[in-house]
């Protein structure tokens, strides 16, 4: 039943990344390029990706951090391309942003990597020292019965 909880969970949490995504991109399409007064929303725009390799990083882990990363590089170096095949401008800042979203994919996916196995190691004492507890309790009725098996009933 987990498993089918969790499947659900995690196609929710993709069609969430893939849409944003697509919201994302098509903004970036939608808001014209050829001024340069509209530089700085495509800059908003760009940064946008960020929340987005966050949450794919929480979601899916170091995989999906990276395949963020990437995913949101590749769309974004698609639009550059295409803003600069129809003669747009662009600022050679621009093409730092395919980088930083693979370092935040990579940075993000190892620290929540880091954060679940601290949580399993976690858990497990809690699981060891819980266990050595029920052990402990049931030494006496051990000894007990032993003494009993022993020395025979009273």
């Amino acid at each position: 039943m987990d498993n089918i909880i969790m499947d659900e969970e995690r196609r929710y949490h993709l069609k969430q990344a893939v849409l944003w995504a697509t919201v994302i991109t098509a903004s970036h399409f939608v808001v014209p390029s050829a001024a340069h007064a509209w530089h700085w929303l495509h800059t908003a725009l760009s940064a946008l990706y960020l929340p987005l390799i966050f949450r794919a990083a929480v979601w899916f882990g170091l995989r999906g951090g990276m395949a963020a990363g990437v995913g949101c590089a590749l769309l974004y170096l698609g639009y550059l391309a295409l803003r600069w095949a129809v003669g747009g401008s662009l600022n050679h800042d621009q093409f730092a942003f395919p980088v930083v979203f693979l370092f935040v994919g990579w940075s993000s996916g190892l620290v929540v990597e880091d954060a679940r196995y601290k949580r399993w190691q976690r858990d497990e004492v809690i699981r060891r020292a819980n266990a050595a507890e029920e052990a402990r309790k049931e030494l006496p009725q051990r000894e007990l019965e032993q003494t009993t098996q022993t020395k025979g009933p009273p």
